[in-house]
């Protein structure tokens, strides 16, 4: 799974990318804390949502665009379920693989207050509604 994530992680072109090494290092920590959610059909990665659990101040860090350090920093506690990545393959785009995936990002985050994520069309970060 992981070398399917690095696949789709240097296809993305919208931010500036990780070494290879330092990339793998990344996803299998998130992975094992169980901040990426992966869907697979017949063994292929059709989809996944990394998200982390911070707290207030790291929100007004993500929102002046100052990083968040998942890897020093506690990603696992906070009262904000902030999506940092999704990705969908495209044919799997119209199916209920997105519901799912929502539904999944809830339920394992039914103690935060709030969700958000940054937009990919303008790089702002969205407030976004359960359910």
């Amino acid at each position: 799974m992981i070398e399917q994530l690095m696949e789709v992680y240097l296809a993305q072109t919208n931010f500036p990318h990780l070494s290879i090494e330092r990339a793998e290092e990344y996803f299998r920590y998130l992975i094992n804390k169980g901040n990426i959610l992966t869907y697979e059909k017949e063994g292929r990665l059709i989809g996944f949502i990394e998200f982390w659990r911070i707290n207030y101040e790291q929100v007004g860090r993500a929102v002046l665009g100052i990083p968040i350090y998942v890897m020093d920093e506690d990603i696992s506690t906070g009262k904000v379920c902030y999506v940092s990545d999704l990705w969908v393959r495209p044919e799997e785009r119209k199916g209920n693989l997105v519901l799912k995936m929502k539904k999944d990002l809830e339920e394992i985050n039914k103690g935060c207050l709030f969700f958000i994520g940054k937009r990919v069309k303008d790089n702002k970060i969205s407030k976004f509604r359960r359910g």
